[in-house]
């Protein structure tokens, strides 16, 4: 049997508690102590992780679970079919294993569960636009938007987005203007006098939200962006969850609009950058299609003031302690921990306003900026899964 991470490390002046203990007192870097004991697995090689945990002198061992290979304090997990096969022989684990994915982060970052979750412990979540279910749902969207058309001066005010309930990278979302655009299949409804394009437009899934889209946000250069926050959770009940301070902001290429003939454009109004990278833009911008947290921060200090940036942060922290919460009930705790991306929009009030929250993000970097901030968030959230090091650069949320 391994010996626990409290004996591989009881030569240190600091202690070092097990990860059930979760201490986060502050210990030398392990880089620059020699040699670790640590070992780790991945179920797909990924340059970042690999970088990461080669500079924390980590030594990688075999993830071939068919033969036995459980000899890792570490697991990095990439596919529900791999986690599903460890978590099946959960007995198997030892007290100084860590695996880097909660079992049931779907009820957080499916964006359905994610909805009902809310719901279920909250009757005003006052950062989640407006959304509907999708087919079950479709007739209380339908009446909702028939009166708010009594009320709206513009067709503009009346833009609603839709969004696969299950998948990521921007795929499958399009913006609409009338309940008639919703594809049959969404409307729960044997017969519909739907006027949406399915020709070219394959539906991703049997299961969709619809939202109020938010239709005024806050520009820089003319563009829309969101912000990627990456948030650490190595404890769901009682909760334990940490902040990056190291995000970025993901842009449009092109000018906003909501013109009636640009709604569809997504060049315009999808940030994701795995859309903006494979769609050809008139402006050759892809280079500028992201900037890092502290660049934000400061435009809108130095257009606003500083505590509008406080207040943004604030709004964030709520954002993320809220919605954790609301799945402390249905997310299992054990050997688990997990980087949770979360994409959050700013509009023209500075107020924000939750998209989705994405469960082990892509860590695929687009450039040498974004290798540097990944492979720093890897090694930080390990370091503080396992006990070994301060916050780095986290921020422990407040209790």
């Amino acid at each position: 049997r391994r010996r626990s991470l409290t004996d591989l490390y009881k030569s240190k002046s600091d202690p070092i508690i097990t990860p059930y203990e979760r201490s986060f007192q502050t210990t030398k870097p392990v880089e620059d102590e020699g040699e670790s004991s640590m070992t780790f697995a991945v179920e797909e090689d990924r340059e970042v992780l690999s970088d990461s945990m080669r500079r924390n002198r980590w030594k990688k061992v075999s993830s071939d679970l068919n033969n036995g290979c459980y000899d890792w304090n570490l697991c990095w997990v990439v596919t529900k079919k791999f986690l599903e096969s460890i978590v099946s022989n959960e007995t198997l684990l030892r007290e100084d294993q860590l695996l880097s994915t909660f079992p049931d982060h779907a009820e957080l970052s499916r964006k359905d569960r994610l909805v009902t979750n809310l719901r279920r412990n909250h009757e005003h979540i006052d950062f989640l636009p407006e959304t509907f279910l999708l087919p079950s749902e479709f007739e209380n969207f339908s009446e909702r938007f028939h009166a708010l058309s009594q009320s709206l001066p513009s067709q503009s005010d009346q833009l609603w987005i839709l969004k696969p309930s299950d998948k990521a990278r921007g795929f499958g979302i399009e913006i609409l203007q009338s309940p008639s655009q919703v594809p049959p299949p969404l409307t729960n409804a044997s017969t519909s006098t739907s006027t949406f394009n399915l020709k070219n437009i394959p539906l991703w899934g049997k299961n969709y939200v619809i939202s109020r889209y938010i239709s005024n946000p806050y520009l820089i250069l003319e563009k829309k962006f969101d912000l990627r926050i990456y948030v650490l959770v190595t404890r769901i009940s009682p909760l334990r969850a940490f902040i990056y301070k190291k995000g970025f902001a993901r842009f449009c290429t092109e000018n906003y609009s909501i013109e009636p003939d640009l709604i569809h454009d997504k060049r315009i109004h999808i940030t994701n950058v795995a859309q903006q990278m494979r769609i050809e833009s008139p402006s050759g911008n892809h280079s500028s299609l992201k900037w890092n947290l502290e660049r934000i921060y400061d435009h809108i200090s130095r257009h606003h003031s500083k505590d509008q940036v406080d207040a943004v942060r604030s709004q964030i922290s709520k954002i993320v302690e809220t919605t954790l919460r609301s799945c402390a009930d249905v997310i299992r705790d054990g050997n688990y921990f997990e980087i949770f991306g979360y994409d959050v929009l700013l509009d023209q009030h500075l107020k924000c306003w939750l998209m989705e929250v994405n469960g082990s993000p892509s860590l695929d970097p687009t450039d040498s900026d974004d290798m540097r901030l990944k492979s720093d968030l890897i090694s930080d959230s390990i370091r503080i899964a396992f006990g070994l090091s301060d916050l780095g650069d986290f921020e422990a949320l407040a209790p």
